[in-house]
């Protein structure tokens, strides 16, 4: 099934669902990044793209305030590689950060990846932009008590959940997880950090960047 979303002849999105019912392409026209972004999380929330999650907690999971504590720098380190994330809070209902994977010895990023918070119609969403994806990937906020912020989607490949686990005073582990239960984890803190990660596979590094 394809469906048209705005005139052909102007900036326009076209949607496909394919016949097994859990897939889609989203191809956009003449759009630019801040509208495309726009408009796919418009499709997100209309209920075209198969998150198929129930709605967050409106009462204790509407909003970035109790996320405030995540901006800034933060670091870990595994053998060689140094993974950072940082974010800024740029308005009241946005935060834009990255993830990067850079070599302990000499600096270099070796993945990167762009991440964003946002609150959209009293829901928060959690979205990746990997170069490998045409498009961003949403994870919806579902779950945020005891310091523990879980965001999912279930229609993607891997991950399909991305927890934040707050650990006073200045760390947090984010898990990266599939339904199974197959994942990694990783323990940041303010720089410098020297503590290992000793649940981080030997390959978590590219894991990382395909969140």
């Amino acid at each position: 099934m394809s469906v048209w979303f705005g005139n052909r002849n102007r900036p326009h999105i076209h949607l496909t669902r394919f016949r097994n019912g859990k897939h889609m392409r989203i191809q956009t026209y003449g759009m630019t990044g801040t509208l495309r972004m726009a408009a796919w999380l418009a499709i997100c929330l209309a209920g075209a793209f198969p998150v198929g999650l129930a709605a967050a907690d409106t009462g204790k999971c509407d909003s970035l305030e109790p996320l405030e504590w995540l901006v800034g720098e933060w670091q870990t380190s595994a053998g060689p590689v140094i993974a950072v994330e940082s974010w800024t809070r740029v308005a009241p209902g946005t935060f834009e950060g990255y993830g990067e994977a850079r070599s302990a010895e000499t600096g270099k990023v070796t993945n990167r990846e762009t991440l964003r918070l946002v609150e959209m119609s009293g829901e928060v969403f959690y979205i990746a932009m990997v170069a490998h994806n045409d498009f961003p990937v949403p994870f919806r906020l579902t779950a945020c008590s005891g310091g523990t912020f879980e965001f999912e989607n279930p229609g993607h490949d891997f991950p399909t959940r991305i927890a934040y686990r707050r650990t006073p005073p200045d760390r947090f582990v984010v898990m990266v997880s599939n339904a199974d239960g197959g994942g990694f984890s990783l323990d940041f803190g303010r720089p410098p950090v020297t503590a290992p990660n000793t649940a981080l596979p030997a390959d978590a590094t590219n894991e990382l960047a395909d969140r």
